[in-house]
């Protein structure tokens, strides 16, 4: 009964996507991500603080919701951490992370970022593809959850 709760408060958060998104809801997104370490509501918060949806927008935030989401292996985690590394959304900007992250959220379930992923790789170089697959291996060593 609880996760058809939690799936439900999920539903009802990301249904509503407009700037005036009810602070209760998002007090209650954030207790889920804490309390129960819920890689979805954790996903959530990031792309509301990214976007500034229900709270004031910072890409810092962001990434460290997105993160605590991408350590347990939430593709759409891995691929906001991707866009900001791509991007320099809260982190410098940096290719080979981006690379790593577009990756990873890949092998975890969106392969309809390939072409993404294969943008990015025209405009790296050797040297940074390179770096771009080191990461990979430090991730998931550091964080094995990151990959299922």
């Amino acid at each position: 009964m609880k996760y058809i709760l939690i799936a439900g408060l999920l539903l009802s958060i990301s249904i509503q996507s407009n700037a005036q998104q009810d602070p209760q809801e998002i007090w209650a997104l954030k207790l889920l991500a804490v309390k129960n370490n819920d890689a979805d509501a954790q996903w959530l918060l990031g792309g509301r603080c990214a976007e500034g949806i229900g709270v004031l927008e910072n890409d810092k935030d962001a990434n460290a919701w997105y993160f605590k989401a991408a350590v347990q292996g939430h593709a759409g985690a891995l691929l906001g951490l991707g866009r900001q590394y791509l991007h320099g959304e809260g982190v410098l900007r940096n290719k080979p992370a981006a690379y790593a992250f577009f990756s990873l959220a890949i092998h975890q379930g969106f392969p309809g970022q390939r072409g993404i992923l294969e943008l990015i790789k025209r405009r790296m170089t050797f040297q940074e593809i390179k770096e771009g697959q080191e990461c990979i291996q430090l991730l998931v060593k550091e964080y094995p959850g990151m990959i299922n």
